[in-house]
């Protein structure tokens, strides 16, 4: 560390003489056992620093309990303290907390998948590199429920309901999951008037009915569509975060209930022909009730980073499904 503080200071150096001379360019070069190791023009350089590393911390690992995650990793040798990040999709990190000891609890992880990298800290402004990213850790919710082999949350609700915390399809709250033709219940490649079973059929609410509702043929048991008012339900008796959140590397809203118990509905977009349409942008969830005026269409809930609520929308259309439970 010695002789690399005494390299860079004499950098320093040189790159204050190339500009004393101004008309004849100069090379800031760092040296090590003969070979030069880094070389820049004076010119390209804004400022030189010497910084004292610690060595970056190592096996940053987690395990998840009770709706928290702990952190642990290998003690830094002279660390006084640590910074702790995490992110949803193992790029873009933001500062969670810090930590005078190597372990942390983060008791508020987000919903899905949460990734962490650890800096050590020491005297004299020392610092280390960020670790390597952890392997991520998926949020054990402690306010879920198991129904049949699938979680639900119950969001305090006049009604009593309990909303699925993943969409037909989906592996975790935020991955996006399955689209469905309204009154279909298998996904397809492409979604239009011609292979729509429903589109122009007069029918009644298909809440329950295997052959027609999504849920209910899929996941079996009580789950089910939720219904128009149902879906009003959710859009008026819940928060919905005023800002768009991002979870798992996706966008979409953290809906929470009158209890304080919450769902994440990623903004997956809609499938129209053969593509995938917003997504990330706009996120739509079938009902299981079909417009009465008009044979072509049902309602469903929906949303954009400015807005949400409950409308109709065309039957062909692929969009969402998050199932129910009574």
């Amino acid at each position: 560390m010695k002789k690399l503080n005494q390299l860079l200071l004499l950098a320093v150096f040189l790159f204050a003489w190339s500009i004393s001379v101004g008309a004849q360019e100069r090379t800031v070069e760092l040296v090590k056992n003969g070979q030069v190791v880094f070389s820049l023009p004076a010119s390209e350089i804004e400022y030189m620093t010497v910084v004292n590393r610690l060595p970056v911390p190592k096996n940053v690992r987690g395990a998840a309990d009770n709706g928290t995650i702990t952190i642990t990793w290998d003690a830094v040798t002279n660390a006084t303290s640590y910074k702790i990040f995490r992110s949803t999709d193992g790029n873009a990190f933001s500062l969670v907390g810090t930590s005078s000891t190597n372990s942390f609890t983060d008791n508020s992880p987000l919903a899905g998948s949460n990734y962490y990298q650890v800096q050590a800290l020491g005297a004299n402004d020392a610092q280390s590199r960020m670790s390597a990213v952890s392997q991520p850790i998926v949020s054990v919710d402690e306010n879920a429920s198991d129904y049949n082999g699938h979680e639900y949350v119950d969001l305090g609700l006049p009604s009593g309901l309990k909303w699925a915390t993943c969409n037909i399809g989906a592996s975790s709250p935020s991955d996006y999951g399955y689209y469905y033709a309204w009154g279909e219940t298998t996904p397809k490649g492409t979604y239009t008037e011609n292979n729509s079973t429903t589109y122009d059929k007069s029918m009644g609410d298909i809440s329950g009915n295997s052959e027609y509702d999504a849920a209910r043929a899929n996941w079996g048991g009580s789950w089910r569509l939720p219904s128009k008012k149902e879906c009003e339900e959710l859009d008026s008796k819940c928060t919905w975060t005023r800002t768009w959140t991002s979870q798992g590397g996706h966008y979409g809203y953290k809906v929470t209930g009158p209890n304080g118990n919450s769902i994440f509905l990623p903004a997956a977009g809609y499938r129209f022909g053969s593509s995938l349409n917003d997504a990330g942008g706009y996120g739509g969830y079938w009902s299981s009730t079909p417009l009465e005026s008009n044979a072509q269409n049902a309602y469903y809930l929906y949303f954009s980073s400015s807005y949400h609520g409950v409308d109709w929308n065309d039957r062909l259309n692929g969009f969402s499904v998050r199932p129910v439970s009574d």
